[in-house]
């Protein structure tokens, strides 16, 4: 999850931790405090997420200062199959490409 708190002041930084903290308390307060026993055993189970659609496209942008290099074919990397890419470049790609970037946190997702 990518914030940008870096660009905020320290009182809004301070308003926003605040905020953050009240309105959590709000939901616990209203919804997650009256949920039976049965439903928190269930979050454990395997099933309870869905596994993630790697070949749908999602948009990627490439944070840092270093260029981020990708393979058309997914196979052995050749030299005239390789994409390079400039920092803050924006792609649009399936995200079984961008997946290992983004984890090594040289790629971010956009919503």
């Amino acid at each position: 999850y990518v914030t940008h708190l870096e660009h905020l002041s320290d009182a809004e930084q301070a308003f926003l931790t605040d905020y953050h903290t009240a309105w959590t308390a709000h939901l616990t307060d209203t919804t997650t405090r009256h949920f039976p026993q049965s439903v928190w055993k269930a979050l454990d189970e395997p099933d309870m997420v869905g596994q993630p659609n790697l070949d749908k496209y999602v948009w990627g942008r490439v944070i840092g200062e270093e260029p981020v290099s990708l393979s058309q074919s997914q196979s052995q990397y050749d030299d005239e199959d390789i994409e390079r890419h400039a920092p803050h470049s924006i792609l649009i790609l399936p995200y079984r490409q961008l997946q290992p970037l983004v984890q090594e946190g040289r790629m971010e997702l956009f919503l």
